[in-house]
């Protein structure tokens, strides 16, 4: 029975803890190191932690100073001695089943497994209608690893299964520092696979509350940013290897669009102007327009040419003076050059 090792950031979660590691110890699959980073908490995180602990002897505690979750992530993977690894988000808890089921399929020769995830909205918290869709699996059991697949099943990591050899022979690690650390550490372990095997059932429990990073981001941050840098890494990682060039020239240019649109759509007001000149300038210091000379979106960033809520102004110009244009999260109206945007409706618990 090969190891699989669970890391766990924590962070002052002392209510959500208990339930966490409860369905983490309880695992049908036995053969676990479970490895929990306390990040500095300052509440009573680290003693739940040490009781478990006392009681089984596959929990590993670390302590260190608050670091964020990265850093508490990438210190469970240096410390990890399983053949594979997972990450569970403290406040999240897994569904018993979850490793027994996949496991065992590792051996039909796949270098990820993914299965779905289900959301739980805490009162107060905001439910969006795209959860479903998002959380959902795309796919079903053994899938070829390609550009078409990955840009349409999501990049949380608490679903999925890794293998240790492929991250540490391929340097992956979390962004420290940043935020959206999920989606450059999945992109960056996917195009390094050849085969994934995705599970429809959702083992995956993820709890949304009120005040969670996630909740701050669809309400504006200044960490929007963050989305920039993740596409910006994810440029320099694709273009290091050959091995990656499929991605870069298939992939990256929806990346670089969707993650410019989340960044501008999410920031404050103060940091639009800051996104655009940084995504310029970007561009223009690694000659991307000469790469990709088809794409509108990346000319027209290069010369800065984008509207004030951040979509690209590459609408002929009827469709400037009045248009509608809806799609399934939202409703853009342009009328006499200027758009006005608005989002699907979203239920509150």
């Amino acid at each position: 029975m090969k190891k699989l090792t669970v890391v766990i950031p924590v962070y002052n979660v002392e209510a959500y803890l208990n339930v966490c590691l409860d369905s983490i110890i309880n695992q049908f699959y036995k053969n676990l190191e479970i490895i929990c980073i306390n990040d500095g908490s300052t509440d009573h995180s680290l003693n739940i932690l040490k009781e478990y602990a006392g009681r089984d002897n596959r929990i590993i505690v670390i302590d260190q100073p608050n670091q964020g979750v990265s850093v508490a992530r990438n210190a469970g993977i240096r410390a990890a001695s399983g053949e594979y690894v997972t990450f569970v988000d403290c406040d999240d808890y897994m569904d018993l089943e979850a490793y027994q089921v996949s496991m065992p399929l590792f051996a039909l020769g796949v270098d990820a497994v993914c299965f779905g995830t289900k959301i739980h909205s805490e009162e107060g918290a905001t439910k969006w209608h795209s959860d479903d869709e998002y959380y959902s699996i795309h796919h079903e059991n053994v899938t070829k690893t390609s550009h078409d697949v990955l840009m349409v099943e999501n990049i949380s990591c608490g679903n999925k299964l890794f293998k240790l050899d492929i991250i540490k022979n391929n340097n992956i690690l979390f962004p420290e520092g940043r935020i959206y650390e999920d989606a450059e550490f999945c992109w960056k372990y996917m195009v390094n696979t050849s085969n994934i095997y995705f599970i429809k059932n959702r083992y995956y429990n993820y709890i949304r509350r009120k005040n969670s990073i996630m909740s701050n981001t669809f309400s504006g941050t200044e960490k929007a940013i963050d989305h920039l840098y993740v596409v910006f890494n994810l440029f320099d990682y694709f273009k290091s290897d050959k091995r990656y060039e499929v991605y870069l020239f298939t992939s990256w240019p929806f990346l670089f669009r969707q993650y410019f649109n989340l960044a501008d759509q999410y920031t404050v007001k103060q940091e639009k102007d800051r996104i655009l000149n940084e995504a310029k300038n970007f561009v223009l210091e690694n000659n991307i327009v000469d790469m990709y000379k088809s794409d509108v979106f990346i000319s027209n960033i290069s010369q800065g040419r984008v509207s004030l809520t951040g979509k690209v102004s590459d609408l002929s110009f009827w469709q400037k003076i009045y248009s509608i244009k809806k799609t399934k999260y939202r409703k853009d109206i342009h009328i006499l050059g200027f758009k006005l945007s608005f989002k699907s409706k979203i239920v509150t618990n």
